[in-house]
């Protein structure tokens, strides 16, 4: 059933939420969405602030649109306007598994992440704590944000959390109230999925490639954490940059001088005068 097109116009702390990921050019997206015309007038609908609308709308096109995860991704949310994060979670997790590699499935990823729940599981228990990884020292972390950055990367993924409990941090809210902090963390996503957008339409939209100076980013961070051989250069983080390169030597391992053979003494022919073997 289509849902009434009342105007929900939610307060201002959560117009930002990741409901603005989705603002696509108008014109890239005509061509790839005629096939639905429901699944093009929920997305136009979202577009327009009408998300009680666009729900019933992109609801309309689930039976043939099931397997397209952009659609899951707008449900989700318009679910998150609408302040039912239930099915918004559930949706984003939709968008994950069904293209866990593109950038719409990383999106919903980064969204289930800070949303403290895992993209997997199922209901709204918190994701099990991930073991913490080895610390780098600080001019390799340092070296390694400089590179994410200069490749257009970088994108903090720092969520508050509650301590205890065993439920979502956002959950400890007053109900029907998004978190002031949930709004700006999913402001930043938002902004960071429109700067991705490509020219290609629909099509090629999550799945743009990575540009060179990504690739250059990417594959200098690969250089910096390779294991380093005895009496190589190998490239210092220490400076090191997207523009820079600085380079060290690792001096060869000394091995110790052999131990000097001491000769044993064997019996003469006559048993009596010992040789030196």
């Amino acid at each position: 059933m289509r849902a009434g097109r009342t105007q929900v116009r939610p307060k201002k702390a959560t117009v930002a939420l990741i409901a603005g990921c989705l603002l696509f050019a108008a014109s890239g997206l005509a061509p790839a969405l005629a096939v639905n015309k429901f699944l093009l007038q929920g997305i136009q609908d979202y577009r327009n602030g009408d998300f009680a609308a666009a729900a019933g709308n992109l609801g309309a096109a689930m039976p043939t649109e099931f397997n397209n995860p952009t659609l899951h991704y707008y449900m989700g949310n318009c679910c998150v306007h609408l302040k039912q994060m239930e099915s918004a979670v559930r949706e984003f997790r939709i968008t994950y598994a069904l293209d866990p590699s593109g950038q719409v499935g990383k999106f919903a990823k980064q969204a289930l992440d800070y949303l403290d729940v895992d993209a997997q599981g199922q209901g709204l228990t918190r994701k099990a704590p991930e073991q913490a990884a080895p610390r780098l020292d600080p001019a390799m972390e340092r070296a390694l944000a400089t590179l994410d950055k200069q490749g257009g990367q970088g994108q903090s993924n720092a969520g508050k959390r509650l301590a205890g409990g065993n439920v979502p941090w956002w959950m400890a809210q007053k109900k029907g109230e998004v978190p002031p902090e949930l709004a700006k963390y999913l402001d930043g996503l938002s902004k960071q999925y429109e700067n991705n957008q490509g020219s290609g339409g629909f099509g090629g939209y999550y799945k743009r490639p990575p540009t060179e100076i990504q690739k250059s980013a990417d594959n200098l961070k690969s250089l910096l954490q390779e294991k380093h051989k005895d009496g190589k250069h190998h490239l210092s983080p220490v400076g090191t940059n997207l523009y820079t390169r600085n380079y060290s030597h690792t001096p060869s391992e000394q091995k110790p001088a052999p131990a000097p053979q001491i000769p044993t003494a064997v019996p003469g022919k006559d048993g009596q005068m010992f040789q030196w073997k």
